[in-house]
């Protein structure tokens, strides 16, 4: 329309994959141009960001994008997060908190119940590792379902669940050891960049993930922080020692706070001021 001389998308996810495997919107219409719409905000922008290099990769071959001029940013920390080293005291002080033992085994999802959410997946994981020992746990960080209702009567002893706000929510995480992202094989999921796994890395939680979950997969093979899984075998989980939990929360300031993409950010203030 001539009223703005640059445009930069901002590019959360694919679009058209999203609103075709989980049903978003219920408007037909829109569910029609979806695609037609997602292909002109890639196209026509003048710049770009992705959230993952897998939805650059999911942009060139969804609709020949070949231009390079875009940065990849993930979802990163919110300001509300604060990263200091753990400590043994502080950790112990917060599983007392939440009447956790020091050799409990805290598994923790926390989020929203959303389809790519994919919980049938989750439960299956959990069934299979809260049976294998008492000592495994979950710490639900979300609203309750059926699904965390069916673990809660089936491991009783087990299986906790509360809705914080978003500024406990860092503290609470500090009193686990895993934090949970299991999803289906789904193009959402594959060009995905969760704020949750910041999150998790910041509380010093190594990471259970499924070996489908974009760049985070591979985050998590390549810095040696979590468990990929693939199989529906019991995988050796153990509480986390400091160094392990020191080392995570690096990896999260390294490569999740604002600080760590200011690179990336003065490339796309110049390019929106046309340089």
């Amino acid at each position: 329309m001539g009223l703005l001389h640059t445009v930069c998308y901002d590019g959360r996810g694919a679009m058209t994959a999203e609103w075709t495997e989980y049903k978003l919107v219920p408007s037909e219409e829109v569910s029609r141009n979806i695609l037609q719409l997602e292909a002109n905000a890639v196209i026509k922008s003048d710049f770009r960001i992705a959230v993952s290099s897998r939805l650059v990769t999911y942009w060139q071959n969804t609709f020949e994008y070949n231009t390079g001029n875009h940065v990849v940013i993930p979802c990163t920390l919110h300001s509300s997060f604060v990263l200091l080293p753990a400590n043994e005291k502080s950790v112990l002080d917060f599983r007392k908190k939440w009447n956790y033992n020091s050799d409990d085994c805290i598994l923790v999802y926390s989020g929203s119940l959303s389809g790519w959410q994919s919980f049938h997946i989750l439960t299956d994981f959990l069934q299979t590792h809260l049976a294998a020992s008492a000592k495994n746990k979950i710490l639900f960080l979300s609203e309750k379902n059926d699904s965390i209702k069916q673990l809660t009567s089936q491991f009783p002893q087990q299986v906790k669940q509360t809705w914080l706000k978003h500024s406990d929510v860092q503290e609470a995480l500090s009193a686990c050891d895993y934090g949970l992202m299991i999803r289906e094989n789904a193009i959402t999921n594959s060009v995905a960049s969760p704020t949750k796994f910041a999150e998790y890395l910041s509380a010093g939680l190594k990471i259970i993930t499924s070996d489908n979950l974009g760049d985070y997969t591979d985050f998590v093979q390549k810095h040696q922080c979590g468990i990929i899984v693939k199989t529906k075998n019991v995988y050796e989980i153990k509480p986390l020692n400091i160094d392990e939990r020191n080392s995570n929360i690096k990896l999260a300031e390294k490569f999740f706070t604002k600080k760590s993409h200011e690179q990336s950010y003065k490339l796309l203030v110049q390019k929106l001021k046309g340089k």
